[in-house]
Parts: C-alpha cells; sequence; structure tokens
C-alpha cells in the first residue's frame, strides 16, 4: 500500500513539475511576443497610464512646480536610424492644436537616453540636438500648468528618423513635427495623466478639492 502511495506521489511530482514547466514556458514566449524587440520608451517619472510627476509641473503662472524635464530612455532602436526626436504633447489644452511642452531633434543615433533636467542644463542635452520653441514661447522644456481642477491627457514619444532635420532653432513645433513624420520610421510612446488639485482617498478615487463632483478611478476594478 505505502509502494502505491509513493509511486502516486512521484507521479503527481513529476506531473506537476511539467506543468510548471509548461506555464513557465508560455509565459516567456507570451512576454516575447509581446515586446517582439519592438521599439520601446521609459521615463521613472512619466509612467505610462499613471500621474505625471510634480516635478513636470511648471513654474509660472499660478503653478508652483519644479519644471525639470523628465529623463527619458529608449532601447530596440530600428537599424536605420539616424537620428532621434523627443515630444512632450498635451492633448487637452483647449487650443485647436494641444500644446507643445517640449520639442527636441537631432538627437544623435549612438544616444539612448536623456538625463532628468537635461533641458536647462547644456553639458547634459546630447551634443547636436536642438530644443525649439514650446507653446509657452520659450526654450527647451516647459513644465504643466493645466486649469485648476481639471484632468489633463499627455504624450511622450520618442521618433526614429531616418534622417537628421535640417532646420533653424527657432522653428515652430508644427513644422518639426512636419519634419519628423516625412523621416519617420517607428516611434515609441508614453500616455500619462496629470490632475490638478486632489485628493487621493484609501479606494484610488481622484476627487478634486473644489466643489466639483467630477471624480476619476485610477484603476478600475475587475
Amino acid at each position: 500500500m505505502k509502494k502505491i502511495f509513493f509511486l502516486l506521489y512521484i507521479f503527481i511530482f513529476i506531473q506537476s513539475s511539467f506543468s510548471k514547466t509548461e506555464i513557465d514556458k508560455a509565459f516567456m514566449e507570451r512576454k516575447n511576443i509581446l515586446n517582439n524587440n519592438e521599439f520601446t520608451v521609459y521615463s521613472p517619472t512619466i509612467i505610462n497610464n499613471s500621474q505625471i510627476s510634480e516635478d513636470q509641473v511648471a513654474n509660472q503662472f499660478d503653478c508652483y512646480g519644479k519644471n525639470i524635464s523628465p529623463k527619458v530612455v529608449w532601447k530596440n532602436v530600428p537599424k536605420e536610424t539616424k537620428s532621434f526626436a523627443i515630444t512632450l504633447y498635451d492633448n487637452d489644452a483647449k487650443t485647436d492644436s494641444g500644446w507643445w511642452h517640449w520639442v527636441v531633434y537631432n538627437i544623435p543615433s549612438d544616444i539612448d537616453s536623456i538625463e532628468n533636467g537635461a533641458s536647462s542644463n547644456k553639458e547634459l542635452m546630447p551634443k547636436g540636438s536642438i530644443q525649439v520653441l514650446n507653446d509657452y514661447s520659450s526654450y527647451g522644456f516647459g513644465g504643466i500648468c493645466q486649469p485648476k481642477g481639471s484632468k489633463y491627457n499627455y504624450t511622450l514619444t520618442v521618433y526614429a528618423l531616418n534622417n537628421e532635420i535640417d532646420l533653424p532653432k527657432n522653428s515652430t513645433p508644427a513644422m518639426v513635427r512636419l519634419y519628423i513624420n516625412k523621416y519617420l520610421i517607428d516611434k515609441a510612446e508614453i500616455k500619462a495623466f496629470y490632475i490638478r488639485d486632489i485628493d487621493i482617498n484609501k479606494n484610488n478615487i481622484y476627487k478634486f478639492k473644489s466643489n466639483s463632483s467630477k471624480k476619476f478611478i485610477l484603476k478600475e476594478e475587475k
């Protein structure tokens, strides 16, 4: 009888180990399919589908942030890349063309990151890169400063281009985007948001501090 139980135990152990191996294998295959060596971008302060850091809030008008450009890292670059461009765009600004917070181009092809605060520090910006006027009419990074009691969505994009862009520094974001589209090989995006004047309760519900009844849920319950 003990022998039968022992053999049964061995059989179950082998089956369990086999199943675990197959699950691990399937998980890795799925992970590889999802990654698929795609051109990707990461920022420790602008994280996909998350609230943007206070560091990226402007320090002007009625906003009192640090106005620090984010660290940006990218990988799996297309082989034919000759230069990169970066933009930070406000999708919800009350204008006909949104709002450009940061536009950089002619980042050399051997660069794979820009350090935190590089926009205001020439020593940190990649040599040869050009920052044009943002929609505050200042060069370089201009932080977030949306109306109080609002939720705005933002897109941080790194573009891999098959050429350098030959434009003067005083070019508009729209003109740079025209050339980005002309030379575009691939792009990688982070879509994040910022909610101004909020409280966060234990249920991860964002509620305006004003008397507004609007609410935003950080994570939807399944």
